[in-house]
């Protein structure tokens, strides 16, 4: 009855940046404060925000295979 939320920041990638290679690459995520900046302020990620996965019951071992593969390749390619 729940769902998970993972944010993350690749370092020396703008959030915006990271958001697009991996829409381009078929994984969808949001870039920005999402409606919480006082958790970003906690997390001392302001002003840009973090790039957020929402992770639900849909989401398969696929989903996650696909977004290792990208997100490995995006910080090599760094």
């Amino acid at each position: 009855n729940s769902c998970s939320i993972i944010s993350c920041l690749i370092k020396g990638l703008p959030v915006d940046a990271t958001e697009n290679i991996l829409s381009q690459n078929g994984i969808i995520v949001r870039a920005g404060l999402h409606c919480a900046p006082l958790a970003h302020r906690f997390l001392n990620t302001l002003p840009e925000g973090t790039v957020r996965f929402s992770v639900s019951y849909f989401t398969d071992d696929k989903d996650f295979d696909l977004l290792r593969k990208v997100l490995k390749r995006i910080v090599t390619e760094l």
